[in-house]
């Protein structure tokens, strides 16, 4: 639904201010993706993991929500970036596509499994490889929502062998 300031559009109609532009329309757009669920109303799978209709496949949203076995497994795939502060880029995004793969990981939890801070890893890895097509975001026309997360593209899987 569009609106406009004091004056109808039939109003405004051929009427530009001195530069040109037509005076200010706002205009609502819709919420393309429903609201996040309450804490409680989420269900978690036998690893800890998120089953939610938001996601096609399952989703780490807390690292201290996963079972000692999975969170284990995801800080032997991230052991390198947890032990050295410092390691090439081509290997920090090999870490992230291992622990995206087959499974949503928000930013979140994916910056306490590998040791970053979270704007380093959306600034310096997140985003490029979601532009490269090495992740792929789980809502993609709104890349800035709070529940945002990333999964490996299947593009990617020969990679991980």
């Amino acid at each position: 639904m569009c609106s406009v300031r004091q004056k109808t559009l039939s109003q405004i109609a051929g009427t530009l201010d001195i530069w040109g532009r037509a005076p200010l329309i706002t205009c609502r757009v819709p919420r393309l993706t429903p609201p996040p669920p309450n804490e409680e109303e989420l269900s978690r799978d036998s690893q800890g993991r998120v089953i939610s209709s938001y996601y096609s496949e399952l989703l780490i949203d807390r690292v201290d929500c996963l079972t000692q076995e999975k969170r284990s497994e995801l800080e032997k795939l991230a052991q390198l970036p947890r032990r050295k502060q410092r390691i090439a880029p081509k290997q920090m995004r090999s870490v992230i596509r291992k622990v995206c793969w087959e499974q949503y990981v928000t930013i979140g939890a994916l910056a306490e499994l590998v040791d970053r801070k979270p704007k380093f890893l959306q600034s310096h890895y997140l985003s490029l490889m979601v532009k490269d097509n090495e992740l792929k975001l789980a809502f993609p026309s709104t890349p800035n929502d709070p529940r945002q997360a990333y999964i490996t593209t299947q593009s990617q899987e020969e990679d991980l062998e």
